[in-house]
């Protein structure tokens, strides 16, 4: 219905002043939904103002237009301001509703989402915080608005680099999902896949860093792997192989099978995943490009690696990824005869 209301009321752009603040701030919310953000940030904003000069500043309904403004800055990538009206709004709650209300609690939390978009990560780790242990106070860990925002505060540990807290608290939302959800539900799902990649990263994070032992780089990518093939198997029966959350579990699951040196599982997904996105998306979107440069990698073919590598300009965003392909290729290649010619001379 929405996208038939919306030629109707660009019709009425030139007389938007004119019109009542309730009619405003619908048509806003029709704006929004269809994705004119701009415009409906225009009406919003006039919203906005009819109710701080009617009500004045302080009014609920004035703060109620404001959570609904704040949310279309935040969704036109305006989160500066998205920043201001969410404090805002979070200040009043906190003074006319209480520390432990849920809409408190419930405006920290858009606050904490909008500092993510900002990367202003400390801010947000400490709203989260503070909301979770009023929360896990009241109704327990196990609360499944608790849970969320648990994985909410594990994204952003994972995103600013505190990976062994992000990883135990992953796991602590996935096991609880999985006892009560089951295994196969939609947010168990979404659990898995959020651990696994904890998994993953801090593997590589110690293999870089030279922190750990093969072992425990073994262990938590094998952890990768199970969690993984969960996931896809999941993806692959709801969605199916063109779905690009399917695509995007293909390679992730591609990628562990690799640094488990399981060379003939990474080829086989990595064939199945190159298949599909160029059904998808056709040979020379940057999806085909980088499954076709994974398969290259495996299956140790130069001719195709470099195929791509010429086909693009220094200039694009895969052009150093595929020349470290390159590179990588020959430099096995290189060892290959290397060891060759040892062999050929020990034997002589």
């Amino acid at each position: 219905m929405d996208q038939y209301l919306n030629p109707q009321i660009m019709e009425l752009e030139s007389s938007f002043d004119t019109l009542r603040t309730n009619d405003k701030a619908s048509f806003a919310r029709v704006l929004c939904r269809t994705g004119d953000h701009g415009k409906s940030l225009q009406l919003f904003r006039q919203v906005i103002e009819d109710l701080q000069r009617d009500l004045g500043q302080n009014h609920e309904d004035t703060l109620e237009a404001l959570v609904e403004l704040a949310n279309v800055e935040q969704a036109y990538g305006n989160y500066a301001d998205a920043k201001t009206h969410r404090e805002t709004i979070k200040n009043w709650k906190l003074e006319r509703r209480g520390s432990e209300h849920e809409e408190t609690l419930a405006a920290k939390v858009m606050l904490a989402e909008t500092c993510t978009s900002l990367r202003e990560n400390a801010e947000a780790v400490e709203l989260y915080e503070q909301v979770l242990k009023v929360r896990g106070g009241i109704l327990g860990d196990g609360d499944t608005l608790t849970l969320v925002r648990r994985a909410k505060l594990a994204d952003v540990y994972h995103a600013s680099g505190n990976k062994d807290k992000a990883l135990a608290l992953r796991s602590d939302v996935y096991t609880r999902r999985k006892n009560a959800l089951g295994p196969n539900d939609a947010d168990t799902i979404l659990a898995a896949s959020n651990l696994a990649a904890s998994c993953y990263s801090l593997a590589m994070f110690k293999r870089r860093k030279n922190v750990a032992e093969e072992r425990e780089i073994g262990e938590l990518l094998s952890q990768a792997e199970k969690l993984q093939v969960q996931v896809l198997q999941y993806r692959r029966k709801t969605l199916g192989d063109l779905d690009p959350e399917t695509q995007l579990a293909m390679g992730n699951l591609m990628w562990t099978y690799y640094e488990l040196e399981k060379t003939t599982e990474a080829k086989e997904v990595a064939q199945i995943l190159y298949n599909a996105t160029k059904s998808l998306y056709g040979s020379n979107h940057a999806s085909t490009r980088r499954a076709g440069l994974a398969l290259a990698l495996f299956q140790e073919d130069l001719s195709s690696a470099e195929a791509i590598q010429q086909a693009l300009n220094e200039n694009d965003p895969d052009y150093e990824h595929a020349t470290n392909i390159v590179e990588t290729i020959k430099a096995k290649r290189s060892f290959f005869r290397q060891f060759l010619d040892f062999i050929c001379c020990g034997c002589l």
